[in-house]
């Protein structure tokens, strides 16, 4: 398995109204929650600058986690642009460790 973080970064310039926002938002936590229920995001959570968000994933390949990262409608709709960055675990916490196959 291998372990990624998917940055996303808000775009400069939206032209989507407050409401159409909301929407993508919406779709947004259900594709995270869909993840951490089929057991492949561990977590996520926006930065705290507000600037985009941080999501934690697992996946077979690089292009499995490019699909995902893809299928974000936060990406989708264009809202973020998002980067993907590998990383090989070296520890982790107990709770964690299930998680890290």
């Amino acid at each position: 398995m291998k372990y990624f973080i998917i940055e996303g970064v808000n775009r400069g310039s939206i032209t989507k109204s407050e409401a159409e926002i909301g929407e993508t938002l919406e779709k947004h936590r259900h594709y995270v929650n869909s993840g951490i229920e089929d057991g492949t995001i561990l977590f996520g959570g926006p930065k705290s600058a507000g600037d985009g968000g941080i999501i934690i994933i697992k996946a077979k390949t690089t292009e499995d986690a490019k699909t995902i990262m893809n299928n974000d409608p936060l990406a989708t709709d264009g809202l973020h642009e998002p980067r993907l960055i590998e990383f090989d675990l070296y520890k982790s916490q107990k709770f964690a460790a299930e998680w890290f196959d």
